[in-house]
């Protein structure tokens, strides 16, 4: 025995230290996706002061109001990263999520060696068990959750779901006590697919308390059916329960609009019967993650003839068969229970809700789990009837030999997903690549070649996208800034309206519409947009340091006090709104008071952020004096001449503009908004603009 512990031991540090291996190069892997909304923009993260609002509020979610939900303890984990990192640090959100992940390990293990050895005990258990554990944790689809932060949504209320049945089969005091019913409400607080964990307890407790086989439970067996229906009441009523309170606040602070909408153009029911072949796709990947993509292209089937949708019908048809088969015997019930967990744990995203997205990797997560029960105990038993053909001591290091390459393939495969998320680019060219007819890639791939300059290349992939979605609102909005950089300003504000016209409730449509407008020396036009952003929208900050800065150039010191104080509500103690504040007392614009402070302390980097506060307020040639007194403290910074070469386009003095960029490119080449700016000034003198 205690040769078997010292065994056990030394490969759960193996693996451990393979684990943290494999997922060394994710910890700064940056922000993407709905992280933006969530994280990056979200203001109420920002002040642990809001910690009691994330639980009444469902608007602290996020900046954005048709994708808030209320899941409020991963605001509160957001929020306490954020703490701990001091701001924005990708390293501290993806911390606490590796540790939950690891941790949710530890809960599989034991888990999984209850349930083994309830249905046939074996010496090989334990290490049948590491082996399972081992294959999830390193398997690529669950990189893509691991990997994504906001994600975690779905790893915790998973962890929450996986602790919960642990201390159900794991300890009698927590199971008289209900106590395994704490997690249950943690995770249906994360998110609700959690809430099918009465579901998931019934089946287990048919399948290993009652013993009862799936094909007997209305004959023979009813007694034993009721009685399980009898043992899952309290998790079921407590369930129902704290889903009432999610739903209840969800209904109060957002519209249900859109649900109808779906219903009543068939979109659901198109979603319906598409989901069995993505549920297949899901399965297939399990054993082969070779086209794993952060966002999967599939879509809604268009035709009732097509032969995709046949074959998720017999996919689904086969997996039930053979779950209600496996039930029949106590000794390959683990097959059955991990068959059920992988549907049941689907229903939500398959069956009570039809999602934009029809298929999404960070799905996978809560159904693997349940798929690596099925699969872990029917590759055991298939050895176990295959063993005596063999010579034991080979057939021993064969196992343990396939065993290594199995997990280090898939430990090799994650990490290199971990590279694919590594930052917009590298994520969006891998979706592109095996999604080109991606509306979502092709834009947010076309913003990565907008950031570097590539204009014509960007144009190209909005485009393509605004044929498939020719009403999304961001396509519009990137368009506009498009136009903008290449001072094509009447084709901008066309796009920026078309994007406010398709967007009822997109506070980015209106804000950046703002910004264009102040650009353009329109700052009383902006002012309604920005009110618009900020009603739909509390949080969106941008819209309030804008509409705050407006204010302060046009003199409104009354109103910049009121937004400035209702910001600082929002989030106290906010640097940049205190200084609006004491405009608004000193009666002084922002460049006005910037200007004097720099005057007594005088710097490169100071006079560079005044020059691009003259430049925002249309003050160009102060833009050009503020950064020729940088250049006469720093007189190859780059920077500075870019700004100037920024200044004298705005002008339309394009040989001016073009030598100012040159001197930006002679200090640093790699300056690449010099180089955008400099083949703007060119292409706007050869057309004689």
């Amino acid at each position: 025995m205690k040769k078997e512990y010292k065994y056990t031991t030394i490969i759960s540090v193996i693996l451990l230290f393979g684990i943290i291996l494999t997922y060394s190069n994710h910890f700064y892997n940056g922000f993407h996706f709905d992280d933006t909304h969530t994280i990056s923009n979200n203001v109420y993260i920002r002040s642990m002061g809001n910690f009691t609002k994330f639980f009444t509020d469902m608007r602290t979610f996020g900046s954005m109001p048709d994708n808030l939900g209320y899941r409020p303890v991963v605001t509160a984990s957001t929020a306490i990263d954020y703490w701990l990192g001091g701001g924005y640090n990708p390293f501290y959100f993806h911390l606490s999520m590796f540790l939950i992940f690891l941790l949710q390990g530890v809960c599989m293990f034991f888990m999984f060696l209850k349930i083994f050895n309830i249905s046939y005990k074996h010496e090989w258990t334990k290490y049948l068990v590491l082996f399972t554990v081992g294959w999830y944790m390193l398997h690529p689809g669950n990189a893509e959750t691991i990997n994504y932060i906001i994600a975690r949504s779905d790893s915790y209320s998973t962890f929450f779901i996986v602790l919960a049945f642990l201390c159900y089969i794991g300890s009698k005091l927590c199971k008289k006590n209900y106590i395994y019913l704490i997690p249950v409400g943690l995770g249906v607080l994360c998110k609700e697919p959690a809430t099918m964990f009465p579901l998931l307890l019934f089946v287990y407790i048919v399948l290993f308390e009652n013993k009862v086989s799936l094909t007997l439970i209305f004959t023979k067996q009813r007694k034993q059916f009721f009685n399980a229906i009898k043992k899952t009441i309290p998790a079921l009523l407590f369930t129902l329960f704290m889903t009432f309170i999610v739903q209840y606040i969800s209904y109060k602070q957002t519209s249900n609009s859109g649900v109808l909408h779906t219903v009543v153009d068939g979109y659901h029911v198109k979603y319906l019967l598409t989901q069995p072949y993505v549920l297949f796709t899901y399965f297939y990947s399990f054993f082969m993650p070779i086209s794993l993509s952060s966002d999967p292209d599939i879509a809604v089937f268009s035709s009732y003839t097509d032969p995709k949708m046949y074959l998720g019908f017999a996919f689904v048809a086969v997996m039930f068969a053979l779950a209600f088969i496996t039930s029949r015997k106590e000794k390959y019930r683990p097959i059955s229970f991990g068959i059920l967990w992988f549907f049941i744990a689907a229903i939500p995203t398959s069956i009570l809700a039809a999602l934009t997205q029809v298929s999404n990797s960070h799905r996978l997560f809560y159904l693997y789990v349940g798929l690596s029960i099925a699969v872990g105990w029917a590759i055991f038993l298939f050895l176990l009837k295959i063993k005596p053909v063999f010579k034991e001591s080979t057939f021993i290091k064969s196992i343990i030999a396939l065993a290594l390459l199995v997990l280090c393939s898939y430990g090799y495969a994650t990490y290199q997903r971990n590279k694919v998320w590594k930052n917009d680019e590298t994520l969006w060219s891998d979706i592109v690549q095996k999604g080109p007819e991606n509306p979502r890639a092709l834009m947010n791939f076309g913003l990565t070649l907008m950031a570097k300059g590539q204009f014509f290349e960007a144009e190209f992939y909005y485009r393509k996208a605004l044929t498939i979605w020719p009403r999304w609102s961001y396509l519009y909005i990137n368009m506009g800034i498009l136009k903008e950089a290449t001072n094509q300003n009447a084709e901008a504000e066309r796009y920026f309206l078309n994007a406010v016209s398709y967007s009822n409730n997109n506070p980015d449509a209106s804000y950046y519409y703002s910004k264009f407008l102040f650009a353009q020396k329109r700052s009383k036009e902006a002012i309604p947009y920005l009110q618009n952003a900020i009603t739909i929208s509390p949080g969106h900050l941008q819209s309030r340091y804008l509409l705050m800065s407006i204010y302060s150039e046009l003199g409104y010191w009354e109103q910049l006090q009121q937004l400035a104080t209702e910001t600082l509500t929002i989030i106290p103690g906010d640097t940049p709104t205190l200084s609006f504040i004491e405009m608004s007392k000193g009666k002084k614009s922002q460049a006005a008071a910037n200007a004097e402070q720099v005057k007594s302390n005088p710097t490169p980097e100071s006079y560079l952020t005044l020059s691009i506060q003259y430049y925002n307020q249309g003050e160009y040639q102060k833009c050009i004096d503020a950064c020729y007194e940088a250049l006469k403290l720093r007189p190859t910074y780059s920077e500075a001449y870019n700004n100037i070469c920024t200044a004298y386009n705005s002008m339309k003095m394009w040989d001016k503009a073009a030598e100012a960029c040159q001197k930006s490119l002679q200090c640093n080449p790699n300056n690449e908004y010099a180089k955008n700016n400099l083949k703007i000034a060119q292409t706007a003198k050869a057309k004689g603009k």
